[in-house]
């Protein structure tokens, strides 16, 4: 009668591990067939034993799981039944306010807020206060650079357009403020380069014109008998005190005398 291989490998009486197999022209010794299932078989045991024991922890949690729930389902059913019982009835949000059992919490916390509030009135005044001594310093200085600035008819700008220019343009001083001198220096450069150039060309004229009449008088050699003696000790002094005279200056030019 023929026998399987589980029943060869399990009778080793019959069936020691020194018998061999032969495969394709090779013996195989019985016992390296015998531990290869072996092996095979431990490690499907070992592999049942851990999905058993996963699946007893899964049945644990399932379990758990449910007597919370049953657990939370009471207490909920528990905390309906207070509820109606109670003759205050359901709470509501403004509770606190209104139920003579949160009194006693509601004289303490008044004192907190009525402290709070004190605090925010302080804080907000300080903030004004503070707010008004920035605007009034800041206006301060912005006056008194204004008045420091020399214009002319040409040049001359308002305090409004100098401080919206700086404010545009971020010309501040070292201390970050708005500068209505940089921005004056700015805005009138041009200007203010055109009429240097021609006062310097009309001092220039001016100077040319005394040089020319200079050259052509001649000093006194003498004084007249009987005349104080001359106050200038210099020729150029003299000529240049009396061209700044408006009426000698004009007599002068009137008559042509010395001037080309």
């Amino acid at each position: 009668m023929a026998k399987t291989l589980e029943e060869i490998f399990s009778d080793t009486q019959n069936y020691p591990d020194n018998l061999t197999i032969k495969f394709n022209d090779t013996d195989i010794p019985l016992g390296s067939l015998r531990n290869a299932n072996k092996s095979q078989r431990d490690a499907l045991n070992a592999e049942l034993t851990s999905t058993k024991e996963a699946r007893r922890k899964a049945d644990d949690q399932v379990a758990n799981a449910s007597k919370l729930a049953e657990q939370a389902a009471k207490l909920n059913a528990d905390l309906e039944a207070r509820l109606a019982a109670d003759p205050r009835g359901t709470p509501t949000a403004d509770q606190f306010d209104t139920d003579p059992w949160y009194e006693p919490i509601r004289k303490r916390l008044a004192k907190y807020d009525e402290a709070v509030t004190k605090f925010n009135q302080a804080v907000e005044s300080l903030t004004g206060m503070q707010k008004n001594m920035s605007m009034t310093w800041f206006q301060d200085r912005m006056d008194s650079q204004f008045a420091g600035l020399k214009m002319s008819d040409k040049n001359r700008k308002s305090q409004d357009e100098l401080l919206k220019y700086a404010a545009d343009n971020k010309i501040v001083d070292k201390f970050g403020v708005p500068s209505l001198i940089l921005a004056w220096d700015k805005m009138t450069e041009t200007d203010r380069l055109a009429e240097a150039s021609e006062k310097a060309r009309l001092e220039g004229i001016e100077q040319g014109k005394r040089e020319a009449f200079v050259g052509r008088v001649r000093p006194p050699s003498s004084v007249a008998p009987g005349s104080p003696p001359p106050q200038f000790t210099d020729w150029n002094q003299l000529t240049d005190t009396a061209l700044a005279d408006p009426e000698i200056r004009r007599i002068i030019e009137q008559s042509n005398i010395g001037v080309s």
